[in-house]
């Protein structure tokens, strides 16, 4: 059972690959087919998973942990098709992406490491796993925090551009909209931008807006 369980994991995944080089390679597909077909991959293995709920108790609630993950994943796929200029949005798949690969890993050690500690049976064990998972959320959130502002800062000492970011809100349609936008400039000076899909302003000065949002301003900034 577990091996067709696992080989309808990997089909679902192999399948979401063999989209991605479809839509790249030989023709388009329509606007997020990658993303869905991505999402129904980690859907396939949330439900397989729930129902891998079997054994000791720390055992089972090691795997529901992967389950609230793959699931968490799920949605934030489909946040990032709902909202596609969205910087949040495109971050918080990657990084419960990497939270997902950490657990699997503090899962292996959980359940096949000696250690008195994670005796199968134990009380204790099964309540000190959340905490295990928590620290795993608190640590990638803030490597990943890190490593913007590392790359950012590496960015500006090669190129000599400042980046930024800033959130502004507009009314479109009777309702608002906050929109992350990221700019870009040479000789220091801020830029300014509507809301707009990726793509660059180039101005007096040299310099470089690059903004999210709808797709109606992606003809103004060249998109």
């Amino acid at each position: 059972i577990n091996d067709w369980q696992h080989s309808a994991m990997y089909s679902a995944f192999g399948s979401s690959a063999a989209v991605n080089l479809i839509g790249y390679y030989i023709t388009d597909l329509p606007a997020s087919t990658e993303k869905a077909f991505l999402s129904l991959a980690f859907l396939i293995q949330g439900v397989l998973l729930v129902f891998h709920l079997k054994g000791p108790p720390i055992e089972i609630m090691v795997h529901l942990i992967l389950v609230l993950i793959i699931f968490a994943t799920f949605a934030a796929i489909m946040v990032e098709m709902a909202n596609p200029y969205s910087i949040l949005a495109a971050a918080l798949r990657p990084y419960l992406t990497i939270l997902q690969g950490v657990w699997w890993i503090q899962t292996a050690y959980i359940m096949y490491d000696s250690n008195p500690a994670w005796n199968p049976f134990y009380m204790g064990a099964s309540m000190m796993a959340p905490a295990s998972f928590c620290m795993h959320m608190l640590w990638i959130a803030i490597a990943c925090l890190c490593i913007l502002l590392i790359v950012r800062f590496v960015f500006t000492i090669i190129t000599g551009q400042e980046v930024s970011f800033s959130t502004s809100t507009s009314t479109t349609g009777g309702g608002s909209m906050r929109t992350t936008t990221m700019a870009m400039t040479a000789d220091g000076s801020k830029g300014t931008t509507s809301n707009g899909g990726w793509g660059v302003k180039n101005g007096g000065g040299g310099n470089g807006m690059f903004s999210l949002g709808d797709d109606e301003d992606d003809e103004e900034l060249g998109g």
